[in-house]
């Protein structure tokens, strides 16, 4: 009877630990290491942008030009002296005019001024292009095939944080010089080719335009040919600030 009451005991002490055993097990299957950082509430906000782009062409081209000095002057009024009156927006011989634009402002991001100047038509004779160009007053005149190579130096970086505000005013003039003495058909000055260009924006026959000039070898017709002459000019001019990625100055 006692043997019976001691192996009871024996299973009662051994079911005990097994319920310890599994339970501790179970313990450290649950346990488990843990390494953390937090990140707090954050806030940014667009970086600025304040660069302000005008331009004007209001005395680029005309109908009509005024002569207060040498070349006469694109303008928006007739007015006494015009020295040119015509139906539609026109340039001749010894006329001149201008566009402006100015960039102010200033931003947080890098940036830079971009001029592209898209050219459609030059007026021309040949390898004569009497449309010259100048920028802000001074300098060299550039022909129209040229200008975009002079309109690049126009390039500015704005570099945030060490750059002054821009502040920048541009002029862009043309002139045709009412007498290129280049030698020219005439020997000594370009009067025939500009003359040619006249009569050919009048609609003026080959015939024409041979009899006016009287020239001792007469045009023919491929002197003429879209090839050769043109009596339009047409271009497009944009100036952008651009944010960049990289400073392309060294």
């Amino acid at each position: 009877m006692k043997t019976r009451k001691n192996k009871k005991l024996l299973v009662v002490v051994a079911m005990v630990l097994m319920i310890g055993l599994v339970a501790g097990m179970g313990a450290m299957t649950y346990s488990k290491y843990i390494s953390s950082a937090k990140i707090e509430s954050q806030t940014a906000t667009a970086a600025k942008w304040g660069f302000v782009v005008t331009a004007s062409a209001e005395n680029m081209f005309g109908t009509d030009y005024v002569a207060p000095s040498e070349n006469s002057l694109a303008t928006v009024v007739t007015t006494n002296g015009v020295a040119v009156n015509a139906a539609n927006i026109v340039v001749a011989p010894g006329t001149t005019g201008s566009m402006t634009c100015s960039i102010k402002g200033t931003a947080e991001v890098l940036a830079q001024i971009v001029v592209d100047f898209d050219l459609v038509s030059d007026i021309h004779y040949k390898n004569y292009y009497p449309i010259k160009w100048q920028i802000n007053g001074a300098g060299a005149w550039y022909t129209t095939a040229d200008l975009q190579t002079a309109l690049d130096a126009l390039s500015t970086v704005y570099k945030p944080g060490v750059s002054d505000p821009l502040n920048i005013d541009y002029e862009i003039a043309w002139k045709w010089d009412l007498v290129d003495e280049t030698d020219g058909l005439n020997g000594e000055n370009r009067n025939a080719e500009d003359t040619i260009i006249g009569l050919k924006a009048n609609g003026a026959s080959l015939e024409d335009i041979n009899k006016a000039l009287g020239l001792a070898t007469p045009l023919t017709s491929d002197d003429i040919s879209a090839a050769n002459l043109s009596v339009t000019l047409e271009f497009s001019l944009a100036i952008n600030v651009e944010q960049i990625q990289v400073d392309p100055t060294p």
